[in-house]
C-alpha cells in the first residue's frame, strides 16, 4: 500500500486506529510513559491494529509536547518527563509505529491543544494574546518538526476545545516543512 494519503483515498476507504490510546489503558500501560518504558507493548498495539485491518496507525504522539509532558509529569516520574528525551518520545513514537507495521502503514503523529492534561487549561494559546499565540506555534513546530523527520506522514491535529486554537496548530502543520498532505 502507498503511503501517500491521497492516493490511498482513491484507491478506497482508508482506516485508521483511532483506539491507540484507549486501548493502551484497558491493558493496563500508562500513555504517553509506554513510549519508553514499554515500547514493546506499545509495538504490539499497532500491530494488532495493522492486523486488524487499519491502514493508517497513529502514533502514541498524544500529550507528547513539551509543555503537556512537563506539566503531567513531575521530575520523579522518570525518563518520560526528562526534558532532553522530549525529541526522543516523539521520534520513537513514530518509529514504533513504522516498525509495527514492517512500513505498510502511513503513521500519523497526532496534535492537540496546548492545555496540559486538562481539557480547561491551563493553557499555552490564548486568542488575545501574541506572544501566548507564538509560544503555541514554537510548540507546534517543534513537535511536528520532530515527529515528520522521524517518518509521520500524516498529522491528525485533535481533541482542541477552541477551534481558534485548532486553526493556528492546522496552520503550524501546512507549512513547507511539512509533507504535501499534512
Amino acid at each position: 500500500m502507498g503511503m501517500d494519503i491521497m492516493k490511498m483515498l482513491e484507491e478506497g476507504v482508508v482506516l485508521s486506529d483511532g483506539g491507540m490510546i484507549i486501548e493502551a489503558r484497558w491493558r493496563g500501560y500508562d500513555t504517553p510513559a509506554m513510549i519508553l518504558e514499554d515500547p514493546d507493548a506499545l509495538r504490539q498495539i499497532h500491530q494488532d491494529f495493522f492486523r486488524a485491518g487499519s491502514h493508517v496507525l497513529q502514533a502514541q504522539t498524544w500529550w507528547t509536547s513539551r509543555s503537556q509532558l512537563e506539566r503531567r509529569y513531575k521530575p520523579d516520574d522518570g525518563p518520560i518527563r526528562e526534558g532532553a528525551r522530549l525529541e526522543e518520545i516523539s521520534r520513537t513514537a513514530i518509529r514504533l509505529a513504522i516498525e509495527a507495521s514492517g512500513g505498510e502503514a502511513l503513521v500519523a503523529g497526532c496534535l492537540n491543544q496546548t492545555a496540559a492534561g486538562s481539557w480547561t487549561g491551563p493553557y499555552i494559546y490564548r486568542p488575545d494574546n501574541a506572544r501566548a499565540r507564538e509560544r503555541a506555534c514554537a510548540e507546534w513546530d517543534e513537535h511536528i518538526s520532530w515527529m515528520v523527520d522521524a517518518g509521520a506522514g500524516l498529522l491528525i491535529p485533535e481533541t482542541f476545545a477552541r477551534l481558534d486554537e485548532a486553526r493556528l496548530c492546522c496552520r503550524a502543520a501546512r507549512k513547507p516543512t511539512c509533507p504535501r498532505w499534512c
